[in-house]
């Protein structure tokens, strides 16, 4: 296939003559024709840019999708829209209930598999039947806090039949249930992920959440119904323990490897089922638990040195410039040992050098030199360079290292050094292009 591209002779007669050739017949011909590309960010491009939202930029908010589950219809007035916001993290899973407010999010209620501690789940607090246990666990949480937990139950045992929360019967009439919509942020909602376990457990805890069966594990898409056997199966940790089995029939030493932490306390395959019923049941009677430690609580004045601990303190500026002399002079000792890291006051400080005007450029080969400093932290980080004068003539050298850049410095302050020119080129308020470097090192450019 020919690629026609638009072109144009640069010739000094004709120079706004057009045609249209393919790749081949230009090489061919051997004249010197250039591609024309269409200006698209031009100045009304720019005029009319719009940046976007923050967490958008941080690809952390699907925006179009949180649009739709904060916005309220108008004639329910100022009632709030909840929403069950599931995330999970490498060893954890987070679910909130949260409503958007103009002041922000408020969060109503919060759950964490790494509470399932408590109520006998150590291993696995991110899998399926975990996020089963973290929905149930929430959804019991905000019922309990609403005054609404006894009459709302949900499935007492879960069976993994698709039901959905309906009004129940009060001695003040009916009452409609609470209800939420899944917030699954930015994860895949493909059939069985974790995020409708989650749901799934909330549905089950008596919260309504609007959804179908089409995204549980077992739904069949041909014959559209649901094998509740396969999703109870997901709900007790059913198909985690199939794997253990399968792998400590095939593979010994995987199966030690993988699954030492449930070796060591003496869990199997067939008690994992037993474990999350027991959970469920323990959730149901006190959704507020707390995990027992063995460890000493701490004071409120061990609290505030613990979250000091890892907040860096600001220094002043005369705080900042002793800090940058006693460097210099721990670095300028006959002992001093280099460090890995130099910080860019300390560059700053410690070389500050004028390169020559374009008069005093090195012999015939040197190109335009720069008229200006090289000095500053931020520059010699930018562009790690240095050069080390002596009279007239200057070695410039690229290099990504700071330490020899240091050495060098100390060297030079201390005693004569002989250089050897080298050539290079600045443009004037540009960075360099055409750098020297010394053998051994990459020539880069930038």
């Amino acid at each position: 296939m020919k690629c026609q591209s638009l072109v144009v002779r640069e010739s000094p007669q004709v120079a706004s003559e057009w045609t249209s050739k393919s790749e081949a017949q230009i090489a061919d011909s051997g004249e010197n024709w250039q591609p024309f590309h269409k200006l698209v960010k031009n100045s009304a491009y720019f005029s009319r840019y719009q940046t976007k939202y923050k967490r958008r930029q941080q690809g952390k908010t699907d925006y179009y999708a949180r649009k739709r589950l904060i916005t309220q219809a108008k004639n329910k007035y100022n009632a709030p829209k909840y929403r069950l916001v599931v995330r999970f993290t490498n060893k954890d899973i987070i679910m909130q209930i949260v409503t958007s407010e103009i002041t922000g999010d408020k969060v109503f209620a919060s759950a964490y598999a790494h509470e399932l501690k408590a109520y006998g789940i150590t291993h696995g607090l991110t899998n399926w039947a975990a996020a089963y246990a973290t929905g149930l666990l929430i959804a019991r949480r905000v019922l309990n806090k609403l005054g609404l937990d006894k009459d709302f139950v949900g499935v007492e045992e879960a069976d993994g039949e698709f039901t959905l929360t309906e009004a129940a019967e009060t001695d003040d009439g009916e009452r409609r249930p609470f209800k939420a919509f899944l917030d699954v942020g930015l994860a895949r909602t493909s059939t069985g992920a974790r995020v409708f376990g989650a749901m799934k457990g909330a549905s089950d805890g008596g919260i309504l959440v609007p959804h179908s069966e089409k995204r549980f594990p077992g739904y069949d898409m041909e014959t559209k119904e649901l094998d509740a056997e396969t999703l109870r199966k997901y709900i007790y940790g059913g198909h985690v323990a199939e794997y253990m089995e399968t792998l400590a029939d095939d593979d010994e030493e995987r199966y030690q490897s993988q699954f030492q932490k449930y070796i060591d306390d003496d869990m199997e395959a067939e008690g994992l089922e037993d474990l999350y019923t027991e959970a469920h049941q323990a959730i149901r009677e006190d959704p507020w638990k707390k995990a027992e430690s063995d460890a000493p609580k701490k004071s409120k004045d061990e609290w505030k040195a613990e979250s000091k601990k890892f907040r860096s303190q600001k220094l002043s500026k005369a705080e900042k410039q002793e800090r940058v002399q006693k460097k210099i002079k721990e670095l300028l000792a006959d002992d001093a040992v280099l460090p890995d890291v130099v910080d860019s006051n300390l560059l700053q400080q410690c070389f500050k050098v004028r390169i020559g005007h374009r008069d005093a450029a090195l012999g015939q080969d040197a190109g335009h030199a720069s008229d200006g400093y090289v000095s500053g932290g931020g520059d010699l980080l930018r562009y790690p360079v240095h050069v080390l004068t002596a009279g007239r003539q200057a070695q410039a050298t690229r290099t990504n290292h700071p330490v020899p850049f240091l050495q060098n410095c100390l060297t030079y302050m201390t005693e004569t050094v002989d250089l050897v020119p080298c050539r290079f080129r600045t443009h004037f308020r540009e960075p360099v292009y055409d750098w020297g470097f010394t053998p051994g090192l990459p020539m880069r450019r930038r």
